[in-house]
């Protein structure tokens, strides 16, 4: 019975040690995922205003084609 105990106590503290180590890991990734979002965020923004004046500017070659063409028919 003495035995029983010290294995389960054994097991036991083997099973909290694990799961400090598990949560020290998940902190890890959760940091290395949330300054990974950070960096993409950062590229995003500087990405969209480009997006953007490209968006416009192909929205007014459009527009210029369109009314050259209504105007030539």
């Amino acid at each position: 019975s003495f035995d029983h105990y010290d294995s389960l106590n054994a097991l036991v503290s083997l099973m909290q040690l694990e799961t400090v180590e598990e949560e020290a890991r998940f902190k890890g990734l959760a940091k290395l995922l949330k300054i990974g979002l950070k960096a993409l965020a950062k590229v995003i923004q500087k990405a969209l205003p480009k997006a953007a004046k490209a968006g416009k500017a192909l929205a007014k070659s459009l527009a210029d084609e369109n009314a050259i063409r209504q105007q030539n028919q």
